[in-house]
């Protein structure tokens, strides 16, 4: 399911945050 790494990352990041309950 890894399509691309610099897409991974965005979402990987976005991901992290959403599960911590952060806002952007």
């Amino acid at each position: 399911m890894p399509v691309r790494i610099e897409y991974d990352a965005d979402v990987d990041t976005l991901y992290l945050r959403f599960k911590d309950g952060v806002s952007p």
